[in-house]
């Protein structure tokens, strides 16, 4: 009796498990998807524009630079 209550314990968090896996519609997952892509777009986006500004930034300083040489 205890290893059939145990087995049904276990069959019970398996079942338990497989709901919650399968329970998020497929069209939840997609609208995910894209609003993180979307998100991820926008941030190398101006991850690019930061690196563009910190090399002109570079440039500028290095011609500062090379300008108060004598």
């Amino acid at each position: 009796a205890p290893d059939a209550l145990a087995r049904t314990r276990e069959d019970l968090a398996a079942f338990k498990i497989e709901v919650a896996r399968t329970y998020v519609p497929l069209s939840l997952i997609r609208d995910v998807d894209a609003r993180l892509s979307s998100q991820l777009m926008r941030i190398e986006q101006k991850l690019d524009e930061v690196s563009r500004a910190a090399t002109a930034t570079e440039a500028v300083m290095r011609t500062a630079r090379q300008e108060d040489r004598p």
